[in-house]
């Protein structure tokens, strides 16, 4: 579905050489998750950035969806139809499959800290969910020049 979606979009399979076509504001942006998300020192602080990501990953793919296929329609020309196959990939995710993916990184965390004598740190996950925001934030303002024509 992946594949159908991007190759729509950039009409041609090139999008598979991305460090071609990747953004310096993308690199920027997907380096620091990485760093706090599988490449943390800490497998508690990077169970917590799994929470976050899997959490904004739901309610970026549920407001995002329909915003996309929109696009699809007005700015790409494709049919309804055609939408709806080339978004499919966007639409599977809204509802219950991030949801799921974040309950599944909830109980990662919960089972971790209780196996390793923890208590979850409310505190350092608010500041790495205000952290989050805040670099989304700045991120979505300047992917939108550059997707801007």
């Amino acid at each position: 579905m992946y594949q159908r979606m991007a190759t729509a979009i950039c009409g041609s399979d090139d999008w598979r050489l991305q460090d071609r076509y990747l953004n310096l504001i993308t690199k920027e942006f997907s380096a620091w998750v990485g760093e706090k998300r599988p490449l943390a020192p800490d497998l508690t602080e990077a169970l917590e950035m799994m929470v976050l990501t899997e959490l904004f990953n739901t309610g970026e793919y549920n407001v995002m969806t329909p915003l996309w296929k929109r696009w699809l329609r007005e700015s790409r020309g494709f049919a309804a139809g055609e939408t709806h196959r080339i978004a499919a990939f966007l639409s599977v995710h809204c509802g219950s499959v991030e949801a799921r993916h974040f309950r599944h990184a909830t109980d990662a965390l919960a089972l971790y800290t209780q196996a390793t004598g923890q208590s979850v740190n409310y505190r350092r996950i608010a500041a790495l969910s205000n952290d989050y925001v805040v670099r989304a934030y700045e991120h979505l303002g300047k992917m939108a020049s550059v997707l801007t024509p």
